[in-house]
């Protein structure tokens, strides 16, 4: 079972130019969405923090606001913490984790690392312990990139100094108006230091793989960066298991919200593993179980309406197909697909849906055996199940198809008013 610490701040303010404390803390979704694909992918978590001071959450995080204005997505992210309040509560000290134990380390955001792990002599102890070894992984969210800037190599050099990174941006930073009064911003500041930092759209999801790390834009980079982190412990741990070590392999490549990567990737071939298995020698169950929890994701996004937060689940070029035997048969790619779909289920008076099974089929494909709920023309309540074929590349769900339905219930509900 490969082995993962969580090092998250224990900062409760942030000290502003003014001399103003600011609270702050971890941001909850960027903590909540790794740790729970991690588990559900069968990662043993550890979680430290400086001192071992029991976390806490920023509460803006936590807000409507500062979730598109959805207040359910909210109110899922504080569930979530709530029942991992445990592990939360009981962290282990920086002071006392020893690298050598664990394939990577993970640093979750929120403006706390900026207070905090920005300076903390044991944060960087482990990142320049981990970072050199090609057998291990270090991955940082949002300002968990703060934390970089504590990690020299014996020689006082910065060991992140031309690696290349993504991290909140500059420009982000300036839409939340905290830029004003804040001691330094963490992009220039990476910058400045040597690291080859980039940037996509504001709050949209982008990650940059260098190697052996992985590092995201913004909250909303969260899942991807985790679906990154479980195919790297994947590829290492299979890497090991035959060769006795790491090959010394790197991959390099950006994802953004477009679903695309570009880059090199060398070392282990990616695009050379044969149809039907799992990419670059990944762990199956691993890279399955993260799929499943995107499609679970992408569900109760639907039911809540929001469809924001869609677009970062689903490959901005994905394709929705419907084939023969369905009301309207056809196939539509990206804004086209989303409005198709949103259409047909406004069409059909849909108003919620209930996720009875996910079934992984390989490293690429998800079955969802679901059943929708609505309203008919008549004002009847109705529900049938369904059966949906999701093919995930990357972190981003890039088809789907209906495959399996009562035809003779769809029929009577759509009753010829679907008209695309």
């Amino acid at each position: 079972m490969s082995k993962v610490l969580i090092m998250l701040t224990g900062a409760r303010v942030w000290s502003q130019n003014d001399g103003a404390q600011r609270p702050t803390g971890f941001w909850g979704e960027e903590f909540a969405v790794p740790h729970e694909l991690l588990t559900e992918a069968g990662v043993e978590l550890t979680l430290a923090t400086p001192g071992g001071v029991v976390p806490v959450v920023d509460e803006l995080s936590l807000s409507a606001e500062s979730n598109n204005g959805d207040a359910d997505a909210a109110a899922r992210f504080r569930s979530y913490l709530d029942r991992v309040s445990g592990f939360l509560g009981h962290p282990s000290r920086l002071e006392d984790i020893d690298p050598a134990e664990y394939d990577a380390v993970l640093v979750p955001g929120g403006h706390g690392p900026m207070q905090d792990l920005a300076v903390n002599a044991d944060a960087g102890r482990i990142l320049a312990a981990m970072l050199p070894d090609g057998a291990k992984t270090v991955a940082a969210l949002c300002h968990g990139q703060a934390s970089f800037l504590s990690a020299g190599d014996a020689d006082g050099k910065w060991i992140f100094t031309g690696r290349r990174m993504t991290s909140f941006t500059d420009e982000e930073e300036h839409v939340t108006g905290l830029d004003a009064n804040a001691p330094w911003l963490l992009e220039s500041r990476l910058r400045a230091g040597g690291a080859e930092v980039t940037g996509g759209p504001a709050w949209r999801s982008h990650v940059v793989v260098d190697g052996n790390l992985i590092t995201g834009q913004n909250p909303a980079s969260g899942a991807a960066v985790a679906t990154r982190l479980i195919e790297a412990l994947g590829a290492r741990k299979t890497a090991t298991g035959a060769d006795g070590g790491s090959d010394g392999g790197t991959a390099t490549g950006t994802d953004t919200d477009s679903g695309t990567r570009t880059g090199t990737d060398t070392g282990t071939p990616r695009d050379a593993v044969p149809k039907g298995t799992a990419p670059a020698g990944v762990a199956p169950r691993s890279v399955e179980e993260a799929n499943k929890a995107i499609v679970r994701r992408a569900y109760e996004l639907a039911a809540a309406n929001d469809l924001e937060a869609l677009f970062e689940v689903r490959a901005a070029d994905y394709r929705l197909t419907l084939p023969d035997g369905h009301p309207v048969p056809g196939s539509w790619t990206g804004l086209d697909a989303n409005a198709a779909r949103e259409r047909i289920f406004a069409a059909l008076g849909a108003d919620g849906v209930t996720t009875h099974e996910l079934v992984a089929d390989g490293p690429h494909r998800v079955i969802a055996l679901v059943e929708p709920t609505g309203l008919d023309g008549a004002g009847d309540r109705w529900s049938m199940l369904l059966a949906e074929l999701f093919r995930i590349e990357d972190g981003k769900i890039t088809e789907i198809e209906p495959f399996w339905w009562d035809i003779v219930e769809l029929n009577r509900i759509a009753d010829s008013r679907i008209r695309l």
